[in-house]
């Protein structure tokens, strides 16, 4: 039931060590299947797409809520965004700043040709501050972020606050803004699978928690470096921690990058990393 979930979906055949992603995509408002045939390294080896079809359940999302210290947004069942709680800084993403709500208010998207229709929502804020910080993934697959902007977290090439909703920007990539979630963690770090599988993430990049083999902040989406891996660069989800994140590839592997302190990369090792390192899990068969 392909309208249960938005995907990758992972299929490994019978007596075959390839394994099948299927991705959801869009097109021209259409959604698509793709059909993605991975050999064992993880190497893309073919593409097709399967079946063009429509949402008939637009209701169903894999997020709907997200909590900060001083604030919460949440999608209702017909997909409008609301929030509720502390305004310092647009946090609610309303067009207001400095006026806390006591009952929710719905987001407003009055700039933009999208209506207020959403999936996914993740939430963080800076922990010296407690300034709060929304993303949410559109119906549409666009992601558009709100709220503190100071560490580049809502994607934009800007460090400026906004007290409504704004587009990500996609430009430096060959891929268009088309998201199946967003993930928002340590202080202002972001981190989003995209349509094809690919991670992008941006904003704080302390002990390299972007992935990207640098330190620097990101001010929009930067390319998951999996280039000292076997592995190509295709998530399903990701969870952050402290100054680090792990995140669980196509192919089930998970692989984890920032601060490595504690063993927690499950390598045997508590050095940083810049990009991400695989979990060892060869003691387990």
């Amino acid at each position: 039931d392909v309208d249960s979930d938005h995907g990758p979906y992972e299929f490994t055949c019978a007596g075959s060590a390839w394994n099948l992603d299927v991705v959801l995509s869009r097109a021209s408002g259409t959604k698509y299947l793709n059909f993605n045939q991975f050999d064992p390294a993880g190497n893309m080896q073919a593409v097709s797409i399967f079946h063009a079809y429509t949402f008939n359940r637009p209701h169903l999302v894999k997020s709907i809520v997200a909590t900060t210290q001083k604030s919460s947004c949440f999608i209702k069942a017909d997909s409008k965004m609301y929030c509720t709680g502390g305004d310092r800084n647009g946090d609610l993403g309303n067009g207001s700043e400095s006026d806390n709500q006591y009952t929710p208010v719905e987001i407003d998207m009055s700039a933009h040709t999208e209506n207020n229709s959403f999936l996914y929502v993740s939430g963080t804020q800076t922990v010296w501050d407690w300034r709060s910080s929304f993303c949410a993934v559109h119906l549409n697959g666009k992601i558009f972020c709100w709220g503190n902007g100071g560490l580049g977290q809502l994607g934009r090439n800007s460090t400026s606050d906004s007290n409504t909703p704004v587009e990500i920007d996609m430009s430096a990539h060959p891929e268009d803004n088309d998201f199946v979630s967003v993930h928002l963690g340590w202080q202002g770090s972001v981190c989003a699978v995209h349509a094809s599988g690919k991670a992008f993430c941006w904003g704080d990049n302390t002990k390299g928690i972007l992935g990207d083999r640098s330190t620097t902040q990101r001010n929009a989406p930067v390319e998951v470096d999996m280039s000292g891996t076997s592995f190509t660069n295709n998530f399903v989800d990701f969870d952050f921690g402290y100054e680090y994140i792990c995140g669980v590839h196509s192919l089930g592997d998970v692989f984890c990058w920032g601060a490595g302190s504690a063993y927690k990369f499950g390598n045997n090792t508590t050095a940083d990393s810049l990009i991400p390192q695989r979990i060892d899990m060869s003691a387990h068969g």
